[in-house]
């Protein structure tokens, strides 16, 4: 054994770095191998940056600036070459507002548009400015999406969870605005019909002052008002009603719950106040003093509706309404009242702060609680609430909370507690690594996967938690092939996994627990981490740990991984399995039943003894198949495109793409419903975006189609 790998050994079990090449740990270029292809994300096409969308006609809160320019193209510009310039100049004009949103503007997208348009004609030839002119001022008019443009940053989670909250309990309170504004006006309208009733009203004063100027010289307003006092109907509203009708229209008239539209909208004008605070104490101390005025709120819409329908009676509500008070509330009068958002930083939490959470997770109180999260292998906490009982939670990374949003529209919209808990880098504290690849690299590498539980999805575990949008959710980690070229220039393709080292070597604070190996140190003793894991720890005796990275000249390097980190690794891996059990992957109890079903006896009629069944033995096997197996499915031409329909997760970008050529059936999960309806390029494009890759583009079915060379080969990784 080398010295060198005796050095690397003692690193491994100390994570202590000796005096050679191994002191050296990874520089702030580094960024492990498999996400090396990604580095220049403005180069992609993807999820960020993303759309608030601020119109309540759109049941979406947010978009992706990738899917607007989707469905715009789609709707504008013709097939074939006709529609190809019209494409490549809103893409190139797609792809200037992806880097200028990183400068950190915070503006509209329509604002966006007009910056990056300016930006990108100015930089053409005049005839090819005029071109491109007449193609963004036709897809600018297309455009029926607005709202502020926010990139995947330390800002995100909180501001995105904001908007949807407001947008969600705008919509949610929005018969109770009508109800309140409806009373008031009702309220108003009896108590105007008894002062009409007031001799005050008749008196000849107020009649000429309500005739107006025109006719002051053309009646004799005393003798008017004699005639009117004797004919006014003496059936006045009791003293006793009218107070307790002007008492119930000013409790509704001063509630702060609702903003009717007959009031002053100083509140974003839209009919609400706001319940976002930061601080879950002051949430719960002010839940807590609300309650009363909850109270009095449902106490004056009940006296109110039984007064406008002239059904009250003393006898039969005086005495229930003078006992009304917090205590009588129930959930139905509570599900009326605005949600509290509570956007909390899981660094900034004390110890009683997370009692409290947890009090308020399982208990019936309307909060909805934004757990941010910014260094997911540290703090753990955030990753408690697998079995949350009664509330509603989603956990996910900033990275995919767009794929997420309709978990979060449900939690948002659930009666009762939720929780948020999103994990988002700090900018300042990460590598050169981009904030979205950060996060995305936390979730695909298991140290903080995304999972959801909804408490009213069904009875069981398995219709209310879903773990389906994490990649490869029946292995330990995510495998990739990644190639590089050797010293000879020779192509090698080598079997990656991506664990939660990868991730650690792009946050600086575990840069201690990396040694770079220089290539000449590099022998079959050393092992990729997957690898590592892999063996009993007799079986690693003498072997070290390894991670593949590159740096910034895209030179593939490997650095040794101290045992600290390994056990961090492991325990990742660990809580991943039993989010696997939760959600019913690679469950120990269902495998552990599999291993114990008895091998029943077949049963069937006597058959009659001949020579050959006495010649021939018989041997009787009893096999378990998978149901989903089991079905006989049709045979698919190689050249088809199809959906591996079963695994489909219902994320809509495919049908949002083309929903012409793609559909949901009858269990909402998508299929190929007409092929020729859209274009190679469509098919291709989905199967990129595919979150769970189970698109198969085929081969092109209109050979004139442009670009098709290109197109082939970004469809072959799809094909296997």
């Amino acid at each position: 054994m080398s010295v060198t790998m005796q050095e690397m050994i003692n690193f491994h079990l100390t994570g202590r770095r000796g005096v050679d090449d191994t002191a050296n740990g990874p520089g702030p270029d580094i960024c492990p191998a498999l996400l090396m292809p990604y580095r220049q994300l403005s180069e992609l096409r993807y999820d960020f940056p993303l759309v608030l969308i601020d119109s309540p006609a759109n049941p979406a809160f947010a978009d992706s600036l990738t899917g607007i320019c989707n469905r715009m193209l789609r709707d504008i510009a013709p097939e074939g070459n006709a529609g190809e310039q019209l494409r490549q100049h809103v893409l190139q004009l797609e792809k200037r507002m992806r880097e200028l949103v990183i400068d950190g503007h915070d503006e509209s997208l329509s604002q966006l548009w007009k910056r990056a348009e300016k930006s990108l004609l100015a930089e053409c030839e005049e005839a090819e400015a005029e071109l491109k002119r007449n193609s963004l001022a036709t897809a600018r008019f297309a455009l029926k999406t607005d709202g502020v443009v926010v990139n995947c940053d330390a800002q995100l989670s909180s501001r995105l969870l904001q908007h949807a909250f407001r947008r969600t309990e705008a919509s949610r309170t929005s018969q109770s605005v009508e109800k309140i504004e409806s009373l008031i006006i009702r309220l108003r309208n009896i108590l105007k019909v008894d002062d009409l009733k007031h001799s005050n009203s008749e008196s000849p004063q107020t009649l000429k002052k309500n005739l107006g100027k025109r006719y002051k010289d053309s009646f004799d307003f005393d003798m008017m008002s004699e005639l009117l006092d004797d004919a006014t109907p003496q059936n006045r509203l009791p003293s006793q009603r009218r107070n307790r009708i002007q008492a119930a229209l000013a409790t509704l008239e001063s509630q702060q719950f609702f903003v009717p539209a007959t009031a002053a909208r100083n509140k974003r004008g839209s009919g609400q106040y706001e319940f976002i605070v930061d601080d879950l104490s002051v949430a719960l101390k002010a839940y807590d003093e609300r309650l009363p005025q909850m109270a009095e709120v449902i106490r004056a819409i009940s006296i109110a509706e039984l007064e406008c329908d002239n059904a009250y009676r003393e006898e039969k509500h005086s005495s229930y309404f003078d006992l009304f008070s917090a205590q009588a509330l129930a959930p139905e009068d509570l599900e009326v009242f605005p949600s509290y958002l509570i956007c909390l930083h899981e660094s900034e939490l004390r110890a009683l702060d997370i009692a409290r959470l947890m009090e308020v997770v399982s208990s019936d109180l309307p909060m909805k609680i934004l757990l941010q999260v910014s260094d997911a292998l540290t703090h753990q906490s955030a990753q408690s609430f697998t079995a949350p009982g009664n509330a509603f939670v989603v956990q996910s990374t900033s990275s995919n909370l767009y794929r997420q949003s309709k978990a979060i529209k449900k939690g948002l919209e659930f009666n009762g507690p939720a929780v948020f808990s999103i994990f988002a880098p700090i900018e300042a504290l990460t590598t050169e690594t981009p904030a979205y690849l950060v996060a995305a690299a936390a979730m695909e590498s298991r140290v903080f996967p995304a999972f959801s539980y909804d408490p009213g999805a069904g009875a069981g575990l398995a219709d209310r938690f879903d773990i389906s949008s994490n990649p490869k959710v029946a292995s330990d980690w995510p495998h990739r092939e990644f190639s590089y070229e050797d010293d000879e220039l020779q192509m090698i393709v080598e079997d990656c996994a991506f664990t939660a080292a990868d991730f650690a070597i792009i946050d600086e604070k575990y840069s201690e627990h990396f040694a770079f190996a220089p290539k000449e140190t590099w022998s079959d003793d050393m092992l990729q981490v997957s690898d590592y894991l892999a063996l009993t720890d007799v079986e690693t005796i003498e072997k070290v740990p390894y991670l593949t990275a590159v740096d910034g000249d895209n030179v593939l390097r490997r650095f040794v991984v101290d045992d600290g980190l390994i056990r961090i690794v492991r325990r990742c891996r660990e809580r991943w399995h039993a989010l696997q059990e939760l959600g019913g992957v690679n469950n120990s109890y269902a495998s552990a039943a599999l291993a114990n079903v008895p091998v029943a006896e077949p049963v069937t009629e006597p058959a009659p003894v001949t020579k050959e069944a006495v010649a021939a033995p018989v041997e009787t096997t009893v096999e378990v198949v998978d149901k989903a197996e089991a079905e006989e499915t049709p045979e698919i031409a190689s050249d088809d495109p199809y959906i591996d329909t079963p695994r489909c997760t219902t994320c809509d970008e495919c049908t949002n793409r083309n929903d012409r050529m793609f559909a949901y059936d009858e269990n909402k999960q998508a299929y190929i419903k007409d092929p020729d309806a859209g274009t190679f390029r469509q098919l291709v494009e989905a199967a990129e975006e595919c979150q769970v890759a189970i698109i198969h583009p085929g081969k092109p079915r209109n050979t004139d189609e442009p670009g098709l060379d290109e197109l082939i080969k970004r469809a072959e990784p799809f094909m296997a």
